[in-house]
């Protein structure tokens, strides 16, 4: 009787072993799926990791399992790695040749890397697919902008701010397997045009993008940044000022607001605070030009020649051309 009795208990835990081991591998599947989706706080390499589990698994074939490697591939450009990103969106595409998120984030991972043909490409490819997908006019806007083809880029982002701003679930178009694509905003679709129309020098309408962009979205200092520019060459420089007071005062690091605010300091005179601001840019790099070159060009309007030519001499080191950009800003 013993005996059995100790079969039998032997017999239940080997079945309970075998019901735990399922259950813990169930659940470590689940938390991969959750990983490779991008939930649970997952960071890039935990993503990488589960959605690697998710692909071996051999539970998904076709577009169920272009997912993983589309977010795969996200996860990878996370980590600036564009070029394992783009070989798991060509296997995604393999898989789901329709599946215009993969043409659209292979497009991004072509733009960093600088290859705008290939780029515009993909973006053209997502678009024709998915046309409604506000994101896909946005993105090929902003290689139009790159390529200096300032018309294109504000067809595009007049596109996407006719359609509205696009959700994960609609690019994905699988409500199981949610493709984790940056969303943008129609705030990111004026705030791009009106950089567009920055650059054609069409300031009015420019102002008039930023000033939207902003009361959409008042925390981005990019935006505060821009309109700042926008101001300071319609000469309005104190307006410009407090755009730029507002850039920094949201991104105290922001060094492009610093030299902007540097400069529109100087063109007032006030070469004491716009010292301040170029030696902020020095203590976020040394060797930055900008902050060199300012600091040389408004001691020197302080009477400090030795000072303002160390400064500058030391600028052209970094930057040979340092004079003519700031030139260009009306900075001389």
């Amino acid at each position: 009787m013993g005996c059995r009795t100790s079969q039998f208990v032997f017999a239940v835990m080997l079945i309970a072993a075998g019901f735990w081991q399922a259950t813990s591998a169930s659940a470590q599947t689940q938390q991969q799926l959750n990983w490779c989706k991008g939930n649970d706080g997952a960071t890039p390499d935990l993503r990488i990791g589960g959605c690697t589990a998710v692909i071996q698994s051999g539970k998904y074939s076709g577009k169920n399992l272009s997912f993983a490697f589309v977010n795969r591939g996200l996860a990878y450009r996370a980590k600036g790695d564009n070029d394992r990103a783009i070989t798991d969106y060509n296997m995604a595409i393999r898989l789901d040749p329709n599946d215009a998120t993969a043409f659209m984030d292979r497009g991004n991972a072509y733009k960093r890397k600088g290859e705008l043909d290939r780029a515009l490409a993909d973006y053209n490819e997502s678009i024709r697919l998915m046309p409604k997908n506000a994101d896909g006019f946005y993105n090929r806007g902003l290689v139009y902008y790159e390529k200096k083809d300032y018309d294109r880029d504000i067809a595009d982002q007049t596109r996407a701010i006719a359609l509205g701003p696009s959700t994960n679930a609609e690019i994905a178009g699988n409500d199981t397997f949610t493709k984790l694509s940056p969303n943008r905003t129609v705030a990111d679709y004026y705030g791009e045009r009106g950089l567009a129309y920055y650059a054609k020098q069409d300031n009015a309408r420019a102002l008039t993008d930023y000033n939207r962009a902003i009361s959409l979205d008042s925390d981005n200092s990019f935006r505060y940044n821009n309109r700042g520019n926008a101001y300071k060459s319609m000469g309005e420089l104190d307006r410009a000022l407090a755009d730029y007071d507002q850039a920094i005062k949201l991104r105290p690091k922001y060094w492009l607001a610093l030299r902007n605010r540097g400069n529109a300091l100087y063109l007032t005179g006030k070469y004491d605070l716009a010292i301040a601001d170029y030696d902020s840019i020095s203590q976020i790099d040394p060797k930055a030009a900008d902050g060199l070159y300012g600091r040389g060009i408004a001691k020197l309007k302080k009477g400090d020649s030795a000072g303002g030519n160390a400064d500058i001499a030391a600028a052209k080191v970094v930057e040979a051309d340092i004079a003519e950009q700031f030139g260009r800003l009306g900075v001389k």
